[in-house]
């Protein structure tokens, strides 16, 4: 029973010290870690957009869109100002999403200011795929932020762009050229059926 006591003393000793010299090892990589990582940027970092450069006009805008690609829509929006707090933004954007019967989904788009607000629905099919849905969004969210921009010195550098459908041009008619059938349609159909039997 002696050398048990003896040998516990000695054991928590031997125990004690392991683990301090345990714990002073990984408070000094802790120390290093948080030196280092305060020294140099991370290479992931995105420059903060949260504030506007001195005499830009921009309008500041925070798009709540768990939908949209991020760099995509920093990158199509260059008009506007996107911003990190919601706080700080002059219209706000909230996309939301509602799957349709159809198997589709239904995105609305509110945009929120201290002036106005507006909405935008969007329907898109089954089969569409996230680039078609991306850019859908993207077009629908700059169309909304039209209203809001009225007034910004920005609207001077925009330009409108209007594509018709390609199964919707026509050549002329739709611009007063006289039609001579009256948008007459004709259509001629033929069938036939033969029957025999052995």
């Amino acid at each position: 029973m002696s050398n048990t006591s003896y040998s516990l003393p000695l054991l928590t000793s031997a125990l004690s010290q392991s683990t301090a010299r345990l714990a002073a090892r990984a408070l000094s990589v802790l120390l290093f870690l948080s030196v280092s990582a305060s020294r140099a940027p991370l290479t992931a970092q995105v420059p903060d957009s949260t504030v506007s450069a001195p005499g830009s006009t921009l309008l500041r805008v925070f798009a709540e869109c768990g939908a949209c690609e991020s760099d995509y829509l920093r990158n199509e929006l260059t008009f506007v100002n996107l911003v990190r707090d919601r706080m700080l933004a002059d219209v706000h954007i909230l996309v939301t999403s509602l799957q349709s019967g159809s198997g589709g989904t239904q995105y609305n788009i509110e945009f929120r200011s201290t002036a106005r607000s507006d909405t935008a629905l969007v329907n898109m099919r089954a089969d569409v795929t996230s680039i078609e849905r991306r850019e859908m969004l993207v077009r629908a969210i700059k169309v909304g932020l039209l209203p809001f921009l009225r007034g910004n010195a920005v609207m001077e550098n925009l330009t409108f762009v209007y594509k018709p459908p390609a199964a919707t041009i026509t050549t002329g008619t739709a611009r007063g050229e006289r039609d001579r059938w009256k948008g007459w349609v004709y259509r001629i159909n033929a069938g036939g059926n033969i029957e025999a039997d052995d």
